[in-house]
C-alpha cells in the first residue's frame, strides 16, 4: 500500500508563513531548484517574487542545477495576511 504524502499548497504555505528576520531583517527568502515549477507556482501564489538567479547553485543526480531566490519584504506580508482575514 501507498504511503500518503504531504503535499505542499498555496494554503498550507501561507497559513505557516511568519514574518522572518534573515539577512537584512526586514523579509523572509527561499531558495527553489528552478526547474521546481510547481513549488515556484506555490509560491508565487503566497506573494514571494524573483528575486535572483543562482547559476549552478548545487549539484544532484550527477548534474548541476540552477536555483531560484525568491523572497517576500515585511511590509508585503503584512500586507498580504490583512487581506486573507
Amino acid at each position: 500500500m501507498a504511503k500518503k504524502t504531504q503535499r505542499l499548497s498555496a494554503r498550507s504555505v501561507a497559513t505557516i508563513s511568519k514574518p522572518g528576520y534573515h539577512a537584512d531583517g526586514d523579509g523572509l527568502y527561499l531558495i527553489v531548484d528552478k526547474s521546481n515549477t510547481s513549488a515556484i507556482h506555490v509560491y508565487e501564489k503566497c506573494g514571494f517574487r524573483h528575486e535572483a538567479e543562482l547559476i549552478e547553485e548545487f549539484f544532484g543526480n550527477g548534474s548541476y542545477h540552477n536555483a531560484l531566490r525568491m523572497c517576500m519584504f515585511q511590509d508585503e506580508f503584512f500586507k498580504m495576511n490583512q487581506q486573507v482575514r
